[in-house]
């Protein structure tokens, strides 16, 4: 088996303080930056540490499903960018393009739903629009199809392909809301319900993907050191 070397004291004591250090400089940046744009846009600085339900004021359940939806991106996003690390460290390079780019993509959704990017952001610049929203997110898509699509093909596409059916089928009923001027009252409770399964899916598809590649790498990992102890490769 490959032995890896571990870090001296020294280091790891390095490392601890130097992360230490991100997360109180990181930490303060974001802080900072949210009390400024709370306050300069007429609200209290309190209210960007305050949950949903302490803001408004109402039910603990309040907009739980679009929090349990935030989570399901970030989680996503998080395991495909640390997969995407072990298969860089293990040498499989592109497993490893083909989980980080799927994980910056996914943490792109995650912050633009948290925090409304194509409602509040894309207004703000000349032409923005709902339309140049969807139109931004389908160059996004394409282009990942086009450079990845030899490793979408590979282990749960099925998965991937349905998911992204019905946050396509939500993206079309909120779009066609705002161009109708008219939104039926349970169009809003179909259209999150598309939501919220289709970044199940997407999530589903994270997990068996980053499963998939270090299954991979643990067989090759067991037939290397079988061969090295004088047994026969197993064949697949």
């Amino acid at each position: 088996m490959i032995e890896t070397q571990q870090p001296s004291l020294s280091q790891r004591s390095s490392t601890q303080w130097w992360a230490i250090a991100g997360v109180i400089t990181t930490s303060a940046l974001v802080i900072g930056g949210c009390v400024w744009s709370a306050t300069a846009g007429g609200e209290p600085a309190w209210v960007v540490f305050s949950d949903m339900a302490s803001v408004t004021f109402s039910h603990p359940l309040v907009s739980a499903i679009s929090s349990l939806a935030i989570m399901m991106w970030t989680a996503a996003a998080a395991i495909s960018l640390f997969a995407g690390a072990q298969a860089k460290r293990m040498g499989r390079n592109q497993e490893s393009r083909f989980l980080v780019m799927f994980g910056l993509l996914t943490a792109l959704l995650a912050l633009d739903d948290q925090f409304l990017l194509h409602e509040w952001f894309l207004p703000l610049l000349p032409f923005g629009s709902q339309s140049l929203y969807v139109a931004l997110y389908a160059l996004l898509v394409v282009a990942f199809i086009a450079t990845q699509h030899s490793m979408l093909r590979r282990g749960y596409p099925i998965v991937l392909l349905v998911g992204a059916l019905f946050l396509c089928g939500s993206v079309g009923l909120d779009t066609a809301g705002d161009m109708l001027g008219y939104r039926p009252p349970t169009a809003g409770l179909v259209e999150d319900t598309f939501k919220f399964i289709g970044i199940g899916l997407w999530l589903t598809y994270a997990i068996l993907t980053a499963w998939r590649c270090t299954q991979l790498d643990q067989r090759k990992t067991n037939s290397t050191a079988g061969l090295a102890m004088g047994q026969p490769e197993e064949k697949q």
